[in-house]
C-alpha cells in the first residue's frame, strides 16, 4: 500500500479514504442495478411495457 500511495502521490490515509469511497460507489452503484432489475422483472410480470401502461396501472389501484 505504501508504494502504491507513492505512485498516486498520496498518504497512506488519502489513499485508503480513496478506495473507502470507491468501494462505497461500487456497493450504491449494485444496489441500483438490483433495484432496477426488480423493478423491470415486476413491469413485466405486471406487463407493463410503456408509462401509459403504468398510469393505467396505478390508476386502477
Amino acid at each position: 500500500m505504501v508504494d502504491l500511495a507513492k505512485d498516486e502521490g498520496k498518504s497512506k490515509s488519502e489513499l485508503f479514504r480513496d478506495m473507502v469511497r470507491v468501494y462505497q460507489e461500487y456497493i450504491e452503484e449494485q444496489r441500483w442495478a438490483k433495484i432496477y432489475k426488480w423493478g423491470a422483472e415486476t413491469a413485466r410480470r405486471l406487463g407493463i411495457k410503456s408509462e401509459e401502461d403504468l398510469d393505467k396501472f396505478l390508476n386502477e389501484a
